[in-house]
């Protein structure tokens, strides 16, 4: 599952567009070429797939536009006789990666501590003589108490952020702002070009506002 998500999203706009139509692949290569002259510092572009149901539903591209932890998906797709669009601004929680990383480290250094300590004693610890046999349940016990805190920092990094959210500064607020904005005025710099190519009626102010929810709300 891709980073990001509804769960985490704080601002959201979407318009199904009457009278328009244009091919995705063309659409997000248009926005991705707005959202470039805009010169965004640290901006990456890329796409992302997220099922349309559950994990096993069929998959829908969206492009992804990425700036540090900021996380910002844009749809666009045909839709009866219009065209709808749709942008998400999200804040992922932690990646898991680190903690695997951790997980292996740990299951690495246990067994090896393991393997050094029958190399050292081989006869010993072949025949299960009790102090070998201790040292080696005291090894799989600390082994195992590893793995289970390992496992316990990634629950909690991963719900943390869903209880607890950063705490809001002008700075975040802000940040969040300027580039949820940016990409936006991109976007709506491709749709405003279609649409009078098209002959469509231009969207309003109004129906440009986004819907917010969480820190600059």
């Amino acid at each position: 599952m891709p980073r990001g998500g509804i769960e985490t999203a704080h601002r959201h706009w979407s318009h199904l567009i009457e009278g328009l139509q244009a091919s995705p692949k063309d659409f997000y290569k248009s926005v991705a070429a707005a959202i470039k002259r805009r010169e965004i510092p640290d901006c990456k572009i890329g796409s992302v797939q997220w099922p349309e149901g559950g994990w096993f539903s069929a998959r829908r591209l969206y492009l992804r536009v990425r700036r540090g932890k900021m996380l910002i998906d844009i749809c666009g797709a045909p839709f009866g006789t219009g065209f709808f669009a749709s942008s998400w601004l999200c804040l992922p929680p932690p990646s898991i990666l680190v903690a695997v990383v951790l997980t292996i480290f740990g299951f690495v250094f246990g067994f090896g501590a393991l393997l050094d300590l029958m190399r050292r004693n081989p006869m010993q610890t072949f025949t299960l003589n009790p102090p070998i046999r201790e040292q080696i349940i005291q090894l799989l016990v600390m082994l195992g108490l590893d793995v289970l805190f390992v496992l316990l920092v990634v629950i909690f990094g991963i719900i943390r952020p869903l209880f607890f959210p950063p705490r809001p500064t002008y700075y975040r607020i802000d940040t969040a702002t300027m580039f949820y904005t940016a990409v936006q005025q991109a976007l709506k710099e491709v749709i405003d070009d279609l649409c009078k190519a098209q002959g469509v009626r231009l969207l309003t102010e109004e129906e440009w506002k986004p819907i917010m929810r969480g820190f600059g709300r």
